[in-house]
């Protein structure tokens, strides 16, 4: 077992799992976030399992009677029988969404994962991979007047069963009403002299800092111990990088503070933190769009809209939310799905994604992986296909982490108690009936209208409304920018990429989401594809041929 399974005193894992089992045929569902692998010998089974919050990778790779497995790609991908080859047409979808949406490939060839909330069951006979969290995923009945409450109670719980029997707690501290609330009930439980704030902000002279609002939450509870990291870009490019490394995953290519924060709560003491990561996704949305699409007339024309929002606009058609949620554009790591799922169900013809790529969406979407992913889920309505699919695969809020195995390998675990099972059907999915459709709660993402009457008595009103600025949650726009370009010179020349985006500029506008994930792809491609794989991050050097060794790093 890798990560946490939260309990309120301190109990062995052999004890827990030995509880479970006397129940026979059991499954290990557990509040935390962890992976667990268990050899029954007698009945000849090997039972991989994954939590839902997903954050804690573990993979494996069939060769012929063999079945490997482990936490890291890298360590599978080493194995001669395996060997190092990208599999085009997840990097493909990548490219265009981000994230992968269906099936549980990955981006190396052959290899797979266990999918957040799966298990992979392996017998001499067989290798099945499956949900076992049964109706985990969906919201509760109820006036908000009574499950604020109830959300209180929960998330109050599973912040003790996190702290467990740690005297201090080290809390994550944005300054957000989310970070804001886990400060105030870790408070609440060990004392405010006992609870040490961490706030990062980047030196940038465009960043809009938020630390105030994390000083200023601070002093309302009475934390006394409020550190705040300060992150040059020369840190970011080279945190990152270490970053990329140790996560394997090219999204986190725009989240770069983990390495440094783990360093710095190491050096307080700390092997654990919480962090208000986990509540506020966008499985609203979905339900929304889900309502509305039937009543679209000549669809494939009405929502050509959402092709602009892909580029430069994807912003500019909020207001339509005022008309009706589910016209609002997809989220760009949703578009992709959100069209997969509507031409599965026949309410669209062909994706609508800006000219030039239309072609490569198709390709995705007409894939085996897709056609597999919709059958196992076919008996779902759609919305909740939808929700499934976003919900497995990380894409179902902006603060869903894929980082605890990073703050893990540099001894910290990081704890999302939103996150937690017992909390997300109050935390991650909208409550049922529906606020009136015009309403400012309407317009809240799930849990966050019940978090903010929780914390009514606990947290100032300037924390509880403030507007979150998200576009400087991962660094200033500027470094991000620059260092695209900069990482671009190091790897868009090594033709690693399928033919359709060998002259990618023709179809991705500079300045964009989607230029971005093609450059984080080839820099992931010679990090793990190109160079010899090492137990150590690499250096940019390292990364780099003698025609490109000498161009000169952002901010220095």
């Amino acid at each position: 077992m890798e990560g946490l399974i939260a309990a309120e005193t301190p109990v062995s894992l052999s004890s827990i799992l030995g509880k479970k089992r006397e129940q026979g045929d059991w499954e290990p569902r557990f509040d935390g976030h962890y992976i667990l692998v268990w050899a029954d010998a007698a009945r000849r089974r090997l039972s991989l399992f994954r939590d839902p919050t997903g954050g804690f990778r573990l993979y494996y790779v069939q060769i012929g009677d063999l079945l490997l497995f482990s936490a890291s790609a890298k360590a599978l991908a080493a194995h001669d029988a395996v060997g190092r080859r990208l599999n085009s047409s997840v990097a493909e979808e990548r490219v265009l969404a981000g994230l992968s949406h269906w099936g549980n490939e990955t981006l190396w060839e052959g290899i797979r994962e266990v999918l957040p909330g799966y298990c992979l069951e392996a017998s001499p006979k067989n290798l099945r991979h499956r949900w076992y969290w049964g109706e985990l995923l969906q919201g509760v009945e109820g006036r908000p007047e009574d499950l604020a409450p109830e959300l209180a109670a929960r998330v109050r719980q599973a912040v003790r069963a996190s702290i467990g029997s740690d005297g201090r707690v080290a809390v994550a501290l944005s300054g957000g009403i989310d970070s804001s609330a886990i400060a105030a009930l870790a408070a609440k439980e060990v004392g405010a002299g006992n609870v040490e704030a961490f706030t990062y902000e980047f030196s940038g002279p465009d960043y809009v800092s938020e630390a105030h609002f994390a000083a200023q939450t601070c002093r309302h509870l009475g934390i006394k111990k409020h550190h705040i990291l300060q992150i040059s870009q020369e840190n970011h490019l080279n945190d990152g990088l270490e970053m990329f490394w140790r996560s394997e995953d090219f999204i986190n290519r725009w989240k770069q503070y983990p390495p440094k924060l783990a360093r710095v709560l190491r050096q307080r003491g700390f092997s654990k933190f919480l962090t208000g990561d986990g509540i506020g996704s966008r499985m609203g949305w979905f339900e929304d769009l889900s309502d509305v699409m039937p009543w679209i007339p000549w669809r494939d024309k009405a929502l050509r809209y959402w092709r602009v929002t892909q580029n430069h606009l994807e912003h500019g058609f909020d207001w339509l939310d005022y008309v009706h949620p589910g016209l609002t554009p997809p989220y760009r790591f949703l578009h992709l799905l959100a069209m997969g799922v509507l031409r599965a169900h026949g309410l669209i013809i062909k994706p609508l994604f800006p000219s030039g790529i239309g072609d490569a969406a198709c390709r995705v979407l007409d894939s085996s992986r897709v056609r597999d992913a919709m059958q196992e889920i076919r008996h779902l309505p759609l919305a909740r296909q939808l929700q499934h699919l976003s919900f497995i695969h990380l894409s179902s809020s902006i603060d869903t982490s894929r980082t605890e195995g990073v703050y893990r390998e540099l001894g910290v675990l990081r704890v999302s108690p939103f996150f937690f099972p017992s909390c997300l059907a109050l935390t991650h999915f909208p409550y049922k009936p529906k606020p009136f459709l015009w309403s400012s709660s309407r317009r809240m993402r799930p849990g966050k209208e019940l978090l903010i009457s929780a914390m009514r008595h606990l947290l100032p009103e300037d924390i509880l409304y403030r507007p979150k600025l998200w576009i400087q949650a991962s660094a200033p726009s500027s470094w991000l920018i620059r260092e695209n370009d900069w990482i671009a010179r190091r790897t868009l020349s090594s033709r690693l990429l399928p033919p359709f985006y060998e002259n990618n500029e023709r179809f991705i506008f500079p300045g964009t989401f989607r230029r971005g994930y093609l450059i984080a792809l080839g820099l992931w491609h010679r990090m793990f594809m190109e160079r010899s794989l090492g137990s150590k991050p690499p250096t940019w050097d390292d990364l780099s041929d003698e025609p490109r060794a000498a161009a000169s790093a952002p901010g220095r």
